[in-house]
């Protein structure tokens, strides 16, 4: 978040882990997530993850004729499985609240996206890391830019930091998956 109590709880989380973020701490699951030219960088993290010993939930549509994953997939996948994976690796379009899954890609329609505000309202991420090369995805826009309540200033950045997240890199401007 943009408050100072945010900001307290990430350095004390910070502290008690002594700077580590170590998603095998707990356990080694990850999710990772991508469609049409994403694919080969979701390949690679996948393949790299399984040599470290992860166990992962892989969402791909390559190709126009795959299943097309939807937002209730990664919801399952993610913010929503019965244990929160402690990487993920969330390859898909995005702006800084708003991210694009594999179903709205194909179809044009952005009638179902996964936004800041379900993470907001998902579980805990503490201890957890979010990758991803979206586009604007770890942009933080100020809330003192927009109107109270203006969800477009409510972006992964603080929503992420406000569920406990250790790490996220994102881009801040616009990616390149190549």
């Amino acid at each position: 978040g943009e408050s100072a109590a945010a900001m307290v709880a990430q350095l004390e989380q910070y502290r008690a882990v002594q700077g580590v973020a170590d998603p095998t701490a707990t356990s080694d699951d990850a999710v990772v997530t991508d469609y049409n030219f994403l694919t080969s960088g979701g390949d690679a993290v996948e393949a790299s993850l399984e040599a470290d010993g992860f166990e992962v939930t892989r969402l791909k549509s390559q190709h126009a004729t795959d299943h097309q994953w939807t937002r209730a997939e990664l919801d399952s996948a993610w913010l929503g499985a019965s244990r929160v994976p402690d990487l993920a690796a969330l390859n898909m379009h995005y702006d800084q609240y708003r991210a694009l899954p594999a179903a709205g890609d194909a179809s044009g329609s952005l009638a179902d996206l996964y936004t800041a505000r379900q993470v907001q309202a998902g579980p805990s991420l503490s201890q957890r890391v979010v990758l991803t090369v979206g586009c604007h995805s770890a942009l933080n826009l100020p809330d003192s830019y927009g109107p109270a309540g203006d969800d477009r200033f409510y972006d992964f950045a603080q929503a992420y930091a406000d569920k406990g997240l250790a790490v996220m890199v994102g881009n801040l401007g616009f990616g390149y998956a190549d």
